[in-house]
């Protein structure tokens, strides 16, 4: 069976460097992912309420 996704070799990535440059600490990191995942702010999933606290 073919594979349709890229290879290793397509894929684009980042070097260590990059990456600790972009998550020089916990809070960066935390921050990244948080605005990720939430874009327009943290909610709760059961009643989408933007009452919550972290």
């Amino acid at each position: 069976m073919a594979h349709k996704a890229p290879g290793k070799s397509d894929r684009e990535g980042i070097s260590l460097i990059q990456l600790l440059r972009m998550f020089p600490d916990d809070a960066a990191a935390e921050k990244w992912f948080a605005d990720k995942i939430w874009p327009d702010g943290p909610y709760c999933p059961h009643c989408g309420s933007f009452e919550v606290q972290s």
